[in-house]
């Protein structure tokens, strides 16, 4: 999903509402404001999804700035192991050693030891075996914690099917875990916002008139409360249709951001399929 500054929708609403910007009646201080509560409202179908590596230390990691939602975590472990190669290398040498006896005659006699010693051949062989470094990857799903790290994880969070016994908390900022030491690969959910920090809406139509019908329904909101009884009536009439034009904004961008593609249908089947398989299986 593409996303947009805002700027260019809170201009055209100061625009159509110039006569109310022009007396002071309204500003635009809380249109951010405004707009972070209207991406909530859609809640994970208008934030961004996105991936970091956090290094762990002490069983302790910093979350992104920018964290919203979880949508997994896994290990990210190195190991590495030695073994002997299946290949040898075989050297023969010819080595030719010559035995030395310890001679045997009395002192008192002449030695009688033949001075010519028989020499002896030898063949040696050698082998040489190498050895191999084999490094591999592992990756596993943590377990989730406790309760409150179940809440902060997204209905599609691939975590609640663990596959390893180590298991992660979600805590303010950071993100403990059973792994001493080690890095940890994440996808979680993220506001999208420009370099400034200001909130990025998404490039959607039926979003962006939503949000400019909540932020009119807000001012006429303020209107009204503002008003004498002269006037009620009348603020009061543009009130009550600016809710309407917000709310059935809301209904046709909530649709418009839940109707599934051909591939999203066809696995919402198959998964129906299975499940009702079992069913039927348990029941025979």
């Amino acid at each position: 999903m593409e996303y947009i500054n805002p700027q260019e929708l809170y201009a055209q609403i100061r625009e159509e509402l110039s006569s109310y910007f022009s007396t002071g009646a309204v500003d635009d201080l809380m249109f951010p404001k405004y707009t972070e509560y209207c991406l909530k409202r859609f809640c994970k179908t208008s934030l961004t999804k996105k991936s970091t590596a956090i290094r762990i230390e002490n069983g302790k990691g910093e979350l992104p700035n920018d964290f919203n939602s979880l949508r997994s975590v896994w290990t990210c472990q190195t190991t590495q192991t030695t073994m002997f190669s299946p290949r040898a290398v075989y050297k023969s040498y010819d080595t030719r050693l010559t035995p030395i006896k310890k001679c045997e005659c009395p002192v008192e006699l002449p030695c009688e030891c033949n001075p010519c010693k028989p020499e002896s051949e030898y063949q040696v062989t050698f082998k040489h075996n190498e050895e191999l470094i084999l490094k591999f990857k592992t990756k596993h799903l943590l377990t989730p914690g406790n309760v409150v790290t179940k809440d902060k994880c997204a209905t599609d969070c691939l975590n609640f099917s663990p596959t390893c016994q180590e298991y992660f908390e979600l805590d303010g900022c950071n993100i403990f875990t059973t792994i001493e030491d080690g890095v940890l690969y994440m996808e979680y959910y993220a506001q999208a916002t420009d370099e400034d920090g200001d909130v990025m809406i998404p490039d959607n139509i039926y979003i962006q008139q939503y949000i400019s019908a909540y932020i009119k329904f807000k001012l006429f909101e303020k209107l009204l409360n503002s008003t004498t009884d002269e006037s009620f009536n009348q603020m009061n009439y543009k009130y009550q249709v600016a809710k309407q034009e917000k709310n059935e904004a809301y209904v046709m961008a909530d649709t418009k951001l839940k109707k599934q593609t051909i591939a999203q249908t066809q696995a919402s089947i198959d998964r129906s399929h299975r499940r009702f398989k079992r069913l039927k299986r348990h029941y025979r």
